[in-house]
């Protein structure tokens, strides 16, 4: 038994109904505001401290790696 077609006017009327909802709600919605201007130097100057602190992490972790292996051998 062959599948039953859907009659066209559905899909015509969803397509009628999307367009029309989307120019309801472009011509509703302004364009945003153009974004300020940042200054990320003191936006994130917390991240060079903690950089700072990880670098300084991974040297004692390479010291003591170094360290332990010329101990054991």
């Amino acid at each position: 038994m062959p599948k039953k077609k859907r009659s066209r006017k559905r899909s015509t009327y969803r397509k009628n109904t999307a367009a029309r909802s989307a120019a309801s709600v472009a011509a509703s919605v302004s364009a945003p505001p153009p974004p300020k201007e940042v200054d990320f130097s003191t936006e994130y100057q917390y991240v060079l401290g903690d950089l700072r602190h990880i670098a300084i992490l991974a040297a004692a972790m390479f010291a003591t790696l170094i360290t332990l292996s010329l101990i054991i051998n």
